[in-house]
């Protein structure tokens, strides 16, 4: 009986540390799978937020307004967000016919997006944009705007990873940059015969 006793003992003591061990093998795991994804993740967000950094400032500093109405100062900047036809933008698209600036992206729905693997294989991410007016002095503080400067925050998520949530935060304050938008838009008209005579206006204060 005492040796039937010791048996069961040392077999759940050896259950124990079997199962101890397999819960540090899972964590283990679970720790280099997060890292990985979170590599793969970290390159697509600064990718991202190069794409958006790229789009006009505000509509009324794209080269479609600016060709008519010329450019504009922080005064005739509108409300952040999309706006009517704008909704079903694509963060990793470049078009600027439609969804043509950087705040046309900021909305409380997950963006589906994929890391391609070197083995042909893809990552599934989802990816949230939000845009806020900021004041320069105060970055991390939202004002109603509108302002020269925007706050773009990104968060990324995958669905492989359920219980974790959002594991990647990236944010950047973007100030708008005359010059730049005034090179944007002689670049979208300059092989436009049609706007030749109006490239002068992308230069031109409202």
């Amino acid at each position: 009986m005492p040796q039937t006793l010791l048996a069961l003992l040392a077999l759940a003591i050896l259950t124990q540390l079997t199962f101890s061990q397999q819960q540090v093998t899972i964590k283990s795991y679970q720790t280099q799978l997060r890292d990985e994804f979170s590599v793969a993740a970290s390159g697509m967000l600064m990718e991202a937020m190069e794409l958006l950094a790229a789009r006009p400032f505000d509509a009324v500093s794209s080269p479609q307004q600016m060709i008519n109405s010329g450019l504009p100062n922080e005064s005739h900047f509108g409300v952040v967000g999309p706006g009517a036809g704008e909704t079903d933008c694509d963060l990793f698209e470049i078009d600027l016919s439609d969804c043509n600036d950087l705040d046309d992206f900021s909305r409380d729905t997950w963006w589906p997006a994929e890391v391609e693997l070197s083995n042909g294989h893809t990552l599934p991410f989802e990816v949230k944009v939000t845009v806020q007016y900021v004041e320069g002095e105060t970055p991390d503080v939202p004002v109603p705007g509108p302002t020269a400067n925007k706050r773009v925050v990104l968060l990324v998520r995958t669905p492989l990873l359920v219980q974790v949530g959002p594991f990647i935060h990236l944010e950047r304050v973007i100030a708008y940059d005359p010059n730049k938008a005034a090179a944007d838009c002689v670049q979208y008209y300059a092989s436009d015969p049609a706007h030749a005579d109006d490239l002068e206006r992308c230069s031109t204060p409202r």
